[in-house]
């Protein structure tokens, strides 16, 4: 009676469904926390200065397997002919410069006696010097909200794993 018996083996694939799903849920909590990031930044990033608001937002997720990135920031703003310097005018904006940046000091004409500012009431001044422009710290308030966007949607982001991971152990 023994010869009789048969060894059936049943292989399931729960180990790579479940690792699917666990990386396909890390991929769709990136894009969304890197979304809203691009979002709220450009509701945050000055509407008033240059065109910061036209090159805010986010890119990605690049999902490269076992990393998964993506950012939130303003691109570098080019001009055909500008100063490669002012390409890094996001920065300037977001830190401040002059007297409210990092050297503390007024910020002088280099090329001539004076430095044409952008119109006011329609006409241009000229300034020997000036102080500056205070930092808007648009970045900082960007990264404290996509914490708080982590924060709540990692709450979300385990909930989902749970019903995602009971529904791969079911097939």
């Amino acid at each position: 009676m023994s010869d009789d018996i048969e060894v059936i083996g049943i292989k399931t694939n729960i180990s790579n469904l479940s690792e699917r799903a666990v990386h396909r849920t890390l991929v769709d909590l990136v894009d969304h926390v890197a979304s809203e990031g691009g979002d709220a930044l450009k509701a945050i990033v000055p509407h008033d200065i240059g065109e910061l608001a036209k090159h805010a937002g986010h890119k990605g997720p690049h999902d490269l397997g076992l990393e998964i990135t993506a950012s939130v920031g303003v691109l570098d703003i080019a001009r055909p002919g500008s100063d490669p310097v002012s390409m890094k005018y996001p920065i300037f904006v977001d830190k401040g410069t002059g007297i409210y940046g990092e050297s503390h000091t007024p910020i002088f004409a280099k090329r001539s006696h004076f430095m044409k500012l952008p119109p006011k009431e329609g006409y241009s001044t000229f300034q020997h010097e000036v102080k500056g422009q205070r930092p808007q710290y648009f970045m900082a308030k960007t990264f404290a909200f996509m914490l708080t966007s982590l924060d709540i949607n990692g709450k979300r982001f385990k909930e989902e794993l749970k019903v995602k991971l009971a529904a791969d152990e079911l097939k």
